[in-house]
């Protein structure tokens, strides 16, 4: 039996470099709210965009935020606001440039269209 997932297989639409620094840095808001895994998620599917680079980073300030939305033992828990000022001192920290995808602004290099062969031409150029 030959199955295909034929929506699979559609090519998706181009994006601009600009909208890639975009969607990143929406993603990287997403991951200091409540339920971030989810939005996260969301926004990877609905945009395509994933950043390699980053996402460890923001996989671990998405588990910070769950810890930190926990009640503690004694049945307290931070405030809602604390927490984000908390997620978002941290990801700051996190997310210096020099841990930022290379990639991204560099000059000449469209991130839609990096097939190999297209990225070692880039690289030639």
């Amino acid at each position: 039996m030959n199955i295909t997932c034929v929506p699979c297989l559609q090519e998706g639409e181009p994006r601009t470099v600009q909208e890639t620094k975009r969607v990143i840095e929406e993603q990287n808001k997403l991951a200091t709210l409540a339920g971030a895994a989810t939005k996260i998620e969301q926004s990877i599917r609905d945009s395509g965009v994933k950043d390699p680079i980053s996402m460890p980073i923001l996989d671990s300030i998405v588990r910070m935020g769950i810890e930190l939305r926990k009640k503690h033992d004694d049945g307290t828990k931070i405030s809602a606001a604390e927490a984000l000022r908390i997620l978002e001192k941290e990801i700051t920290e996190r997310l210096k440039p020099e841990s930022k995808n290379p990639l991204v602004g560099m000059h000449g290099m469209w991130l839609y269209d990096l097939t190999f062969k297209n990225f070692i031409i880039a690289l030639r150029c």
